[in-house]
């Protein structure tokens, strides 16, 4: 892959970028399916929507997209390679932890520098982490399966990565 523009490192920032490109694509399907059919059961409180159900109303906030997309490559992916050696069952309990910290900490940080947090119906929870609801108790199960889930897909990624790299440059040569 050396051959490409005579610069190595291109090729690694752009398997980075497609990677990256995929992981925002999955969070935003992942996140309008959940505001669909989840949301309100792991609240346990209703969700305001503004059409009838009938429409199958989601939402995503564009806040999201730097998280789904640097957070996976940056975040996600050097996690994984160190545990890919633990059983599932401890996985599943690390993502649990990890992704939910990551959920309150974003939350916070949100909140603290642009007054709003993406998530902020979670506040009408009784199942809510701390006073703001930064994240739900009744979301830390999903955030396991998510983990395992985007293990699957993390390392499909990556062996598609050297393949998508080739793709685009060989369109540009």
């Amino acid at each position: 892959m050396e051959k490409y523009l005579g610069i190595p490192e291109i090729v690694g920032v752009v398997g980075l970028c497609f990677r990256g490109f995929c992981y925002m694509l999955l969070g935003v399907f992942l996140e309008v399916s959940f505001s669909v059919f989840l949301i309100e059961k792991v609240t346990g409180a209703p969700v305001a929507k503004r059409v009838s159900k009938n429409h199958l109303e989601g939402h995503i906030s564009l806040y999201m997209y730097p998280l789904h997309a640097l957070g996976m490559v940056f975040g996600f992916e050097l996690v994984l390679r160190q545990m890919v050696h633990l059983q599932m069952g401890v996985r599943y309990l690390i993502w649990c932890v990890l992704f939910t910290a990551v959920e309150f900490v974003y939350g916070m940080l949100l909140h603290k520098f642009v007054g709003l947090f993406p998530w902020d119906y979670y506040k009408l929870s009784k199942y809510k982490i701390g006073k703001n609801g930064y994240s739900l108790y009744t979301i830390i199960p999903l955030w396991g399966v998510a983990g395992l889930i985007l293990e699957q897909a993390s390392l499909l990624l990556q062996f598609l990565s050297p393949f998508a790299v080739n793709y685009f440059f060989d369109k540009i040569q």
